[in-house]
Parts: C-alpha cells; structure tokens; sequence
C-alpha cells in the first residue's frame, strides 16, 4: 500500500473529525511530505512518527476539552 496515500488520507479524515485541530495536523502532514522527500529516510518511520504525532495531539485535545 501507498505510504502517502494511507498518510493522506488518515490527515483528511482526522481533519473532518477534528477541524479546530486542522492547522496542526496540516503542519505535522508537511513535516511529514518534508521528510519523506530525504532518500535516506525510512518512509516507515516516517508514517509511524506522523500517526503517533496526531493521535498524541487529539489525545490531548480531548483530555483538555
């Protein structure tokens, strides 16, 4: 599967679910397309550290509600 794709997608969705959080999921999307663009970067990792990154985020965003 599609690494940008699945990240993509997971950022849109999240950003529908939680549009006060939007600029900060865009801006962790684009650290994220940054990164990738390194050859010597594991897009893995690189998926993994975006997923990991927007869930802490709505995490504490739902914890502080």
């Amino acid at each position: 599967m599609d690494i940008i794709k699945v990240a993509t997608d997971y950022c849109k969705d999240k950003v529908k679910e939680y549009p006060q959080l939007s600029e900060e999921i865009n801006d962790l999307y684009s650290l994220f397309r940054m990164e990738i663009e390194d050859d010597s970067t594991s897009w893995d990792n690189e998926w993994e550290l975006l997923y990991s990154d927007v869930k802490n985020l709505i995490e504490e965003y739902n914890t502080n509600k």
